[in-house]
């Protein structure tokens, strides 16, 4: 199920990072889709597409760098606000 769910994913995003195509101005494909609210704080969202994100190899590391500095809830609501973004300027639902 998930490497359906994170092919998906990918495809709903034209297999863009999108935290490098918002917040760097930049396009990298993404190596992989990063869950939002980590499994290890509720397993229950690891095949919900809403916390679900892709992104490059390099962008998943400095999330989660930010994950482990004072920053997570910030991290996290700009993750779903770009996730937000990219819906609405594709219309994507």
């Amino acid at each position: 199920a998930w490497l359906l769910t994170r092919e998906y994913v990918k495809g709903q995003y034209k297999g863009i990072c999108i935290y490098s195509y918002y917040v760097l101005n930049e396009i990298f494909f993404s190596d992989m889709v990063h869950h939002i609210v980590e499994l290890k704080e509720n397993w229950e969202l690891r095949l919900d597409e809403d916390n679900l994100i892709p992104l490059s190899d390099g962008m998943h590391n400095k999330i989660h760098a930010l994950y482990r500095s004072s920053k997570k809830d910030e991290t996290q609501q700009l993750l779903r606000e770009l996730k937000n973004r990219w819906k609405r300027e594709f219309k994507y639902s």
